[in-house]
């Protein structure tokens, strides 16, 4: 579809607005010197456990999704405080906090803020590990939430928990299972804990901010700016990136994003930020040496897999787009695209179903193909009030 519009994974399209801004960008961007390139490669914990060297110290101190106000913060730091009151190693520090976790938060269906996980005592998974990183960061102890998946045997789900430095030593800890791993050790958890994304900003240069998502290094933010034109680098940190799925709105001036052969993924279906936030967007430019996407007659297609004929994305702006040849085309093919004024159907499309095209309002021209044996009354819905649907080619 291509639509511009137990604890469960979050998905970043759907997490809180951050309360507090968030700490100002302090490394120096990296300079694209052609040297060695570490790529992200293995098990979700095993690319963790590669990228997690490579993160400025300030990154894993930052709120990131987790939504707390100045006020929360400071109370939970003062009762955190007084809990590791004489520790004095982190070790300690950490210990204290999450033996306190696990013994006072109890899990059920509730309020999931890490203040409100404080004061009620309640929580799934993500509550149990944003209040842990809350709880290590006012002890300026470094914590990462991530989300993923729990594979416990005939359990399975989205969840949440934690990457923590103590003592110069990544962990991760599951405070809702209670189980601690050396992150070194992947072989111990990997298969049980599979993580999906980081919370936060990870890396930034000058236009864009990068995270992990869907176990990738991704450009997950452009910046504001006053370019029209955005190429996004092939590495940051010395780290490969590997996709652009931007999770908030894309500056208005910017017309179009250049993405180079290392660029393998836009995002899933549904975690695609492209479709809401890249609506003002005349071009995505991708590399013809890129041997995982490509650009066709105005839209974006994988060029690996079963839907190779299906586009994932159609810029915003883009007026007219020539599809590649579908044979069955399903409903939400094209949906919510505000721009789309002409459409064509390639020879050998054979049936379109209802809704294949739907809730384009600009849409006034469909060209359907002399092979087309089918079509639902209601194949293209909510298109122009004139929509002409014409045989042949234009």
């Amino acid at each position: 579809m291509l639509s511009m519009g137990a604890c469960s994974s979050e998905d970043p399209l759907n997490e809180n607005k951050k309360q507090e801004e968030q700490p100002k960008e302090t490394e120096t961007p990296p300079k694209e010197t052609g040297g060695e390139i570490l790529r992200l490669e293995g098990s979700g914990a095993q690319k963790v456990k590669l990228l997690l060297p490579r993160i400025a110290p300030e990154r894993s101190r930052q709120m990131g999704r987790t939504s707390i106000s100045e006020t929360e913060y400071n109370e939970i730091a003062t009762f955190t405080q007084s809990l590791v009151k004489g520790l004095k190693t982190e070790k300690e520090k950490f210990n204290s906090i999450y033996d306190w976790i696990r013994k006072n938060i109890k899990y059920e269906l509730a309020d999931n803020r890490p203040y409100e996980v404080f004061k009620n005592k309640q929580a799934v998974c993500q509550g149990y590990a944003d209040l842990l990183k809350v709880m290590c960061h006012t002890q300026h102890i470094s914590a990462f939430v991530t989300n993923g998946f729990l594979n416990m045997g005939r359990v399975w789900g989205g969840h949440a928990w934690n990457y923590v430095r103590v003592d110069g030593k990544w962990i991760v800890a599951d405070p809702t299972n209670g189980p601690i791993y050396d992150a070194d050790e992947t072989e111990k958890y990997e298969k049980d804990l599979i993580p999906q994304s980081l919370d936060g900003v990870l890396f930034s240069d000058d236009d864009f901010e990068y995270g992990l998502i869907e176990e990738m290094l991704a450009a997950t933010n452009v910046k504001q700016t006053q370019k029209k034109r955005l190429t996004v680098p092939e590495h940051i940190g010395g780290v490969e990136i590997t996709c652009f799925n931007p999770q908030d709105a894309i500056p208005d001036q910017v017309e179009e994003i250049v993405l180079g052969k290392r660029i393998q993924s836009l995002g899933s279906e549904t975690s695609m930020g492209l479709l809401h936030y890249g609506t003002m967007l005349t071009d995505l430019t991708i590399s013809k040496d890129n041997p995982h996407l490509e650009n066709y007659k105005g839209a974006v297609y994988p060029k690996k897999g079963k839907k190779t004929n299906i586009p994932l994305y159609i810029p915003g702006k883009v007026k007219r787009v020539e599809l590649k040849p579908i044979k069955f085309v399903d409903k939400n093919l094209i949906t919510r695209h505000n721009g789309l004024e002409e459409l064509i159907f390639a020879e050998g499309t054979e049936e379109i179903n209802d809704y294949a095209i739907e809730n384009c309002p600009k849409l006034r021209t469909i060209w359907i193909p002399a092979t087309l044996k089918q079509r639902g009354e209601k194949a293209f819905d909510g298109c122009h009030p004139s929509l002409v649907v014409k045989t042949g080619k234009p």
